[in-house]
């Protein structure tokens, strides 16, 4: 129980001491590569959750859509050219150009 106690200890001071990092950086003139690694990081893991969030994001709207329009009005849209399934406008050539 003590190890615990010891780790939540070491652990809680850590997070203090990077937060006091984050708002008072180096003086000037100077470049603190603790300071820049930190905020890589922190960058980082934004960046990629954003990224989760993006596709998530692009993931339900493909799902809503496909059963509003294909489960409740039973039109299913067409999808791009270059993905599978859905309908295609392949037989169909560009304007002033025949098939």
């Amino acid at each position: 129980m003590k190890q615990i106690r010891d780790r939540e200890r070491i652990w809680v001071s850590g997070l203090k001491s990077f937060w006091h990092n984050l708002s008072h950086p180096a003086p000037e003139g100077r470049i603190d590569v603790n300071y820049l690694l930190k905020w890589l990081v922190l960058g980082a893991i934004i960046g990629v959750g954003a990224g989760l969030a993006a596709i998530a994001f692009h993931r339900c709207i493909e799902l809503v859509t496909g059963w509003t329009l294909g489960n409740i009005a039973g039109f299913k849209p067409p999808t791009a050219a270059g993905r599978r399934g859905g309908y295609h406008l392949r037989n169909y050539a560009p304007l002033g150009h025949s098939a």
